[in-house]
């Protein structure tokens, strides 16, 4: 059971590695083998350069893929992966493309698991402790009403006028915002066509309270059976939103007039102007080399009942870089290689999945994440 690593970027390095340290036979997989070197070369020679036929090629039945690539190549390499009975492992949004493949893979043996990176990922496996810590206290009820909020956002440890870098793929952050966002808030369900009309101030419990800016994104609502709320639950706020840091919506004024002024279907023009749109602001706005980011996640469940709290909980993490790398990359990539440890101890289903909602493996991620972050509690009681 071999591990195909595609991509070595930025988020790429300490998963990747530990995969290796670890043992276990992997090839890396890298456009240009340049940065497969950087990231891994002090621990393998197997670095070749990425090509959608050489590693379709290279696949054997129940070979392992880790896609760290753009959006963009995903589910044509999903494809080959479920045509050769290999297990596909992405850390990005299920897509329709991804989902449409779920008949083929169970028929296949082939296990496709995405959204199991930090957000999305890390930020589902925390709803589903707490949505099962919820239902087995003694306060659950099923009239009790419940308000979800999941927020995540990686941005520099010390913001510039900006207040924002790109650490990965600028179009695909672009792309994401020119999604509608669909939530609920305040029992009804609201469309947003653009995300940044709803930026709206938060305060965090970190050490002591702290601001931000957050604005809903993608489909919220879609997240509502994938965490097991019941369908007769009550439901007053339930948001998945992007977070950073305070005057980010004020610093990218012409960044959504840009995006609105884009085309209104992604046909190619609407496409090229975005990617020469992500290309300037990428060059313009990228990590310097040793610059230290931070990574903000706060997944929280409350339960009312008569209009007065009975049960709330929380998980609040807060991580920079150090040594270790860039906490984005710790917080992105180790989960990923969680998922290849969990599909190679064949503990994952064939078929489309998400982050595994089972207690066992949610409390061993929990647990192994733990570490990779400065702060990391629960809250709430």
């Amino acid at each position: 059971m071999r591990i195909h690593w595609c991509g070595a970027g930025l988020s790429s390095g300490p998963g990747l590695r530990g995969l290796i340290t670890a043992g276990h036979p992997v090839t890396v997989w890298s456009d240009p083998v340049a940065q497969g070197v950087t990231v891994a070369g002090d621990l393998t020679d197997d670095i070749r350069p990425y090509a959608l036929g050489a590693v379709d090629a290279a696949l054997a039945q129940g070979d392992i893929v880790v896609s760290m690539l753009p959006a963009g190549p995903h589910a044509d390499l999903a494809r080959h992966c479920v045509g050769h009975g290999a297990h596909f492992i992405w850390p990005g949004y299920i897509t329709p493309e991804l989902a449409a493949l779920d008949d083929r893979a169970r028929r296949a043996g082939s296990v496709v698991l995405g959204e199991v990176g930090l957000s999305p990922g890390m930020d589902h496996l925390l709803a589903h402790d707490l949505v099962a810590a919820y239902r087995a206290a003694a306060a659950f009820h099923p009239d009790n009403v419940l308000s979800f909020t999941s927020l995540c956002g990686g941005f520099p440890a010390a913001p510039d006028a900006f207040r924002y870098k790109f650490a990965a793929s600028p179009a695909d952050d672009l792309r994401a915002l020119r999604a509608p966002a669909r939530y609920r808030r305040d029992f009804t369900d609201l469309t947003i066509a653009h995300p940044w009309d709803a930026v709206r101030p938060t305060v965090l419990p970190l050490p002591s309270p702290e601001s931000f800016e957050l604005f809903p994104n993608r489909d919220s609502l879609a997240y509502l059976p994938v965490y097991r709320f019941d369908p007769h639950w009550p439901v007053r706020e339930f948001l998945r939103a992007t977070l950073r840091p305070l005057g980010w919506a004020d610093a990218w004024q012409p960044v959504f007039a840009a995006l609105a002024g884009l085309p209104a279907h992604n046909d190619d023009a609407a496409e090229a102007q975005l990617a020469a749109l992500a290309e300037s602001l990428g060059t313009a706005h990228a990590y310097a080399p040793g610059e230290a980011d931070r990574v903000v996640l706060s997944v929280t469940l409350l339960a009312e009942r008569a209009g007065r709290p009975v049960w709330q909980q929380g998980w609040i993490l807060d991580a920079t870089g150090d040594v270790r790398g860039s906490a984005m990359a710790r917080l992105v990539s180790e989960p990923v290689a969680l998922a290849a440890g969990a599909v190679m101890a064949r503990e994952l289903p064939a078929g489309v999945h998400p982050m595994p909602h089972d207690p066992r493996l949610v409390a061993r991620w929990i647990a192994a994440i733990a570490p990779l972050a400065q702060t990391f509690r629960r809250t709430g009681a």
